[in-house]
């Protein structure tokens, strides 16, 4: 019989609902070193937390004592409730601690794609995120280690990213290290994912990169360069799209369908 739980402050609701998420994404037989490798993913949206990993042993015990999951011992557990299928619902409630509205997002869509996508090189792997400021990649495969790149959009993309460091970015095209591209186009006033595309790096020439401006000097990282990278016309691989999409897609707009109609028909499908 499940024990009914006592009243939960608002982060250890947060907490405890990360938790589950993440255990609701693993197989039904799980081990503890699969939970700890989602421990950058806490550590992140719960930075003044000193004892991540204790406060993730102690929220496992709190599970199985209410029969939400079962100890099978040597590090083994069981799930007992139903594996959690993938979701289009971005929890934001994660990033509450933070002010920015960028980082918001940053810390909110990395979870997303922790619980939610797969790699799409060795397809069993999930992704988890590298430190901040880590050059090129945001992401990286627990299986492969192929490493990805986060780019997210409120709204839609018009064919063009606003990528990474531009210098880093410039080094790994010559060595022909880019890393694939996770394209996410969400809805922040819906708290949900319209689509997730796969741009592969291989597809990326240098060509596709110019340097941006500056940063001036009153910004916070006076002088860094940014990157512009052109993605209109490349292939992507679907990961999330709604009903109306079907079969490869790219950002090319004029063989089907212009911007406008675009973003009229996801009003449509997400009323």
């Amino acid at each position: 019989m499940r024990r009914v739980p006592e009243r939960l402050s608002t982060v250890q609701r947060s907490w405890r609902r990360l938790l589950e998420n993440v255990i609701g994404s693993l197989p039904e037989d799980f081990a503890l070193a699969e939970v700890m490798s989602f421990k950058p993913l806490f550590e992140r949206a719960y930075p003044k937390n000193r004892f991540v990993e204790e406060k993730l042993r102690q929220t496992l015990q709190v599970l199985r004592d209410e029969g939400i999951i079962t100890f099978e011992g040597r590090g083994k557990y069981r799930r007992i409730l139903p594996r959690a299928n993938p979701s289009v619902r971005i929890d934001f409630s994660v990033a509450a601690h933070l002010v920015s509205s960028a980082q918001i997002a940053r810390v909110a869509i990395e979870a997303w794609a922790q619980l939610n996508v797969c790699c799409a090189l060795c397809g069993g792997g999930r992704l988890f995120a590298l430190p901040p400021n880590t050059p090129v990649i945001d992401m990286q495969c627990t299986c492969c280690q192929r490493g990805y790149q986060i780019k997210a959009k409120n709204g839609f993309f018009e064919g063009k990213l606003m990528g990474a460091a531009y210098g880093p970015l410039a080094r790994s095209l010559k060595a022909g290290t880019v890393p694939d591209f996770l394209l996410i186009e969400y809805s922040r006033s819906r708290a949900l994912v319209l689509t997730a595309d796969i741009l592969e790096g291989a597809q990326i020439s240098s060509a596709r990169v110019s340097a941006r401006a500056p940063l001036g000097p009153s910004a916070r990282r006076s002088g860094w360069i940014g990157s512009v990278i052109d993605i209109s016309d490349l292939p992507l691989r679907s990961v999330v799209g709604p009903a109306f999409v079907s079969g490869p897609k790219s950002l090319q707009r004029e063989e089907t369908q212009n911007a406008s109609c675009r973003r009229d028909r996801f009003e449509d499908e997400f009323e």
